[in-house]
């Protein structure tokens, strides 16, 4: 059976064996059964979206009926209350069989999808067993922030606030290079939040609130950097609503922040390698 006639099977199938349940809005198809990669083992992995909690265990058992599996091969997932990243899988790989899911995708956030590709790469390193804290990358890293905190202090030093709103071509290399520098320090965090395996992150804040409680940061380098988080979306997705005078004065806190978990991230590293050269 070719992947479009099955694609069009299980859609007509699941359509007929959900009619008349109440409070179910909505119906996505994810994971092997819509990829097409279907085995003897396999669950039927179902995402919805439903008025009435009740509704779940209806569902399970309609489409246990209508695939003729034991109700425990059926996986369902509440769409709007499952975890961001699982939200973006479901609906980025997932058949939908019915309904709209228009609510659901206004709900995920920009950096939801990015973290997910960020945990992608991350899996695929795993796989080819390269070495999760590869060096290369860390001093990469941190060389490109060093360098945007230069240019941010120099330009702050040098010119006075109104000078740099004021001048186009000088207030743009001002936004690059603080949302860079701040992508840089997130970067680093997530570098070594995913190569030591210290935790799964869904959103960008997710990185920095791991690190803390890794002990890779202290709380207080912590604290300044999740404000950054929310600057940095402002940066990447809401360039037109920015206010300069805080641009400028959350500059001035990266610029002070930076050395701190510059040093920080550098002894947890060394303390790390100590320990790996003990075992």
């Amino acid at each position: 059976m070719g992947a479009e006639v099955e694609a069009e099977w299980l859609i007509s199938l699941l359509k007929d064996a959900c009619k008349g349940i109440r409070g179910l809005k909505a119906l996505v198809v994810f994971g092997s059964y819509a990829e097409g990669r279907v085995m003897p083992a396999s669950d039927v992995d179902i995402a919805a979206v439903v008025e009435d909690p009740r509704a779940l265990s209806e569902l399970r058992c309609a489409v246990a009926r209508a695939l003729k599996l034991p109700e425990d091969k059926v996986s369902i997932v509440d769409l709007r209350k499952s975890p961001p990243t699982l939200r973006v899988k479901a609906l980025k790989r997932g058949i939908v069989i019915f309904g709209s899911v228009s609510d659901v995708v206004k709900s995920i956030e920009p950096d939801v999808v990015e973290v997910l590709e960020h945990e992608r790469e991350s899996f695929y390193q795993w796989l080819e067993g390269i070495d999760p804290i590869d060096e290369s990358v860390i001093m990469a890293i941190v060389r490109q922030v060093e360098s945007d905190v230069r240019f941010l202090a120099k330009v702050l030093r040098e010119r006075h606030p109104s000078e740099i709103t004021g001048d186009e071509v000088l207030r743009r290399a001002f936004e690059r290079a603080l949302h860079t520098g701040i992508e840089g320090a997130l970067d680093l965090l997530r570098h070594i939040i995913s190569g030591l395996s210290l935790g799964v992150a869904e959103y960008y804040r997710d990185y920095v609130e791991i690190a803390v409680d890794s002990k890779v940061i202290p709380p207080e380098a912590g604290e300044k950097l999740l404000e950054l988080v929310e600057l940095r979306h402002k940066l990447v997705h809401r360039y037109r609503r920015l206010d300069y005078n805080d641009l400028i004065e959350k500059a001035r806190a990266f610029i002070e922040v930076w050395p701190q978990v510059s040093s920080s991230v550098r002894r947890y590293l060394k303390e790390e390698a100590g320990s790996r050269r003990q075992l």
